[in-house]
């Protein structure tokens, strides 16, 4: 009997249903109105509205560490990523008596062992009856997401006197968990599950993941493993860094060979993870004449807390654009750094991006 992470199960499940009931909290300090009467509550069938192009406009959302893009409707609110759900979205009120905001999560997990969709659905469904009230599981069936095997479990439970109807997709890829959690009130369900389902489909694996071998780089006695582009030539103990890969000549006018670099070295002793980066993002503000600023940020990488750190080096016509990816265990610090001509960096950042995202440790 294997044991999966119950973060993919319950936790991921509930948060989508607490999301909806927090969201109608916030609309105002006094007292919610009265129910009106369900004929009232209850929505009809939406018009199906047109899905966000494929672009960074609102609507769409592409997570560069696991490499898949969704997009909602018009009008629906993005909300901020908490644990492993990456993204999740709130559909508009519907009136003032609307005490339920519909939404959809997408949580994408590590699998810690190696579990088969036929495997997962019947532990799903336990593991949820066991720590829920009145879990009935309705339905459930095949289907096909981004071109993998899927599956999907209509469900009921209650949760804070609330009775939660939902459906979840569920597919795995290259060791990862995903699932896409749609949730509503029973009255309002059916309204939604077209919608729903169209979410849901819009789910795609970026199959630019591609352009990465089918192995990752495992440096000899290293901790860590890592995936560059086909066609990069990587070298190991080069120039200070402990790997380096390459990236192919663009012909002859080609005057700076693009680059990601991973260096590690131990903090010193009693400093803080944080404290380690803001002690790098103060010494890169000195390391070049650019009028470029140095900005940073957090993010993660393979299911770690991560930092990352955006910042021009060199003088002249020699300048360069970094961006540093750093993670942390037991007091070591991991630096992954693409390094792009100055005026060139956009061309290569969703590259550093996701090469960067392959990174783990052993």
């Amino acid at each position: 009997m294997f044991h999966m992470p119950k973060k993919l199960i319950w936790a991921v499940i509930i948060s989508g249903a607490v999301a909806g009931l927090a969201s109608c909290a916030s609309q105002a300090s006094a007292p919610p109105p009265p129910p009106a009467p369900e004929e009232v509550l209850t929505p009809e069938t939406p018009e199906q509205p047109e899905i966000a192009g494929d672009s960074l406009e609102d609507g769409y959302y592409y997570d560069a560490e696991f490499g898949f893009s969704i997009e909602f409707p018009e009008g629906w609110e993005q909300t901020e990523a908490t644990g492993d759900v990456a993204v999740q979205a709130l559909s508009p009120l519907e009136n003032n008596a609307d005490r339920y905001r519909e939404n959809v999560s997408v949580t994408a997990v590590y699998m810690s062992e190696e579990v088969t969709l036929e495997e997962f659905l019947p532990a799903l469904k336990d593991e949820i009856a066991a720590q829920s009230q009145n879990f009935q599981a309705v339905s459930e069936g095949d289907t096909e997401i981004s071109e993998y095997p899927a599956k999907w479990l209509i469900y009921t439970f209650t949760i804070e006197g609330i009775e939660i109807k939902g459906i979840m997709y569920v597919l795995f890829a290259d060791g990862v968990g995903y699932s896409i959690i749609c949730s509503a009130t029973p009255g309002s369900f059916d309204g939604f599950a077209a919608q729903f389902e169209e979410i849901a489909m819009t789910f795609t694996l970026d199959s630019s993941f591609d352009l990465y071998g089918d192995e990752p780089v495992a440096p000899v006695e290293k901790d860590y493993t890592i995936q560059f582009p086909d066609g990069w030539e990587v070298e190991e103990d080069s120039s200070g860094a402990e790997m380096v890969g390459i990236s192919p000549s663009e012909g002859d006018g080609d005057t700076f060979s693009e680059n990601i670099t991973i260096i590690t070295e131990y903090m010193p002793e009693g400093m803080a993870f944080d404290e380690y980066v803001q002690a790098n993002i103060d010494s890169c503000g000195s390391l070049s004449d650019s009028p470029e600023e140095v900005t940073s940020g957090k993010t993660s990488i393979g299911g770690m807390d991560a930092r990352w750190i955006k910042y021009p080096y060199g003088f002249g016509e020699d300048k360069i654009t970094l961006m540093m990816y750093v993670v942390e265990r037991n007091g070591k610090a991991y630096m992954i750094s693409g390094a792009a001509k100055y005026g060139n960096f956009d061309k290569y950042s969703e590259i550093f991006e996701k090469t960067a995202g392959t990174f783990r440790l052993k």
